[in-house]
This record gives structure tokens, sequence and C-alpha cells, in this order.
């Protein structure tokens, strides 16, 4: 079967294009909405995942934290002591080595303390105005030694 006329050749061209070409291009439009809906959903389950992963993060610190052994320390706090203001925090050790510690004090109005402390074998120390810190009634007190549970008192009451 021969073309006729080039006419005849180019007005069939345009019209297969025209029917065949209508479903392809609906077609193509549909995957390229469908593309975009994926590639949404794939940055939004990369967001969860990372949520994910920091909530997991997260809880295997706290894991950690709790599976230490609890600081051996004792702790007491006295009022009315002489040449001291506020109130004296005295932390014993209770263990057989000296247990070095970090002392975090806070307040709710003013900037918090940070005190490196080394608490002798069964012994004690003293912390109070004399050493920069006079304890009130509100205080939190966070002792830290990277080998035991950290022991936290969110507010001192007396």
């Amino acid at each position: 079967m021969g073309i006729s006329s080039p006419r005849a050749f180019v007005m069939g061209l345009v019209a297969g294009v025209v029917v065949v070409g209508a479903p392809v291009g609906r077609y193509a439009y549909i995957v390229t909405q469908q593309k975009g809906d994926l590639e949404s959903q794939v940055m939004d389950l990369q967001a969860r995942n990372g949520r994910m992963q920091q909530a997991g993060q997260q809880l295997l610190a706290k894991a950690q934290q709790l599976a230490k052994r609890d600081l051996p320390v004792s702790i007491l706090y006295r009022q009315h002591v002489l040449f001291v203001t506020g109130a004296q925090l005295i932390i014993k050790n209770n263990s057989v080595s000296d247990l070095p510690i970090t002392a975090e004090f806070d307040r709710p109005d003013s900037p918090s303390v940070t005190r490196e402390v080394v608490v002798p074998a069964n012994g004690s120390v003293t912390q109070d105005s004399r050493q920069g810190w006079a304890f009130e009634p509100g205080d939190s007190i966070k002792l830290h030694n990277p080998e035991y549970r950290d022991w936290i008192n969110p507010s001192i009451r007396w």
C-alpha cells in the first residue's frame, strides 16, 4: 500500500499522533503526578525515620543511665550554721575509695553553678555560702560521676 501524497502522509501521521498521543500524554501526566506523590512520601518517611532514631538514641541514653549503680552518697542539709548564709549541704561518700563528682547547683532566678568536688573515702564535704552558694528552698542539685547514676534533687525542701 503506497502513500498517495505527502499531504496525506502528514495528515495520517498527525491523526495517529493525536489518537495515540492523547492517552500517552495523559499517562505521562499521571506518572509525573504519582512520582511527585511518592517523592513527598519518601521525604516524610525519612523525616519520621530521623525522629525515631533520635528518640531511640534518647531512650538508649536513659537506659544506660538507669543501668548504672546509684551514686554511693548520703546527702544532708543543715540550717542555721554559724557563719553560713542559707543552708549547708553535706555530701557523704559511702564507698571505700575517693569519689570525684561534678556538683551542679541551680536556682530559678540566678545562673547555675558547677563545682568539681572529690569526696574522700568514707568521708564528707560541705558546700555552703563559704564555697560560693547559699542554699535556699527551691534550689536544685545534681551530682554526677560517669561511673554512677546521677543523683538529682529537683527542689530542696526543709
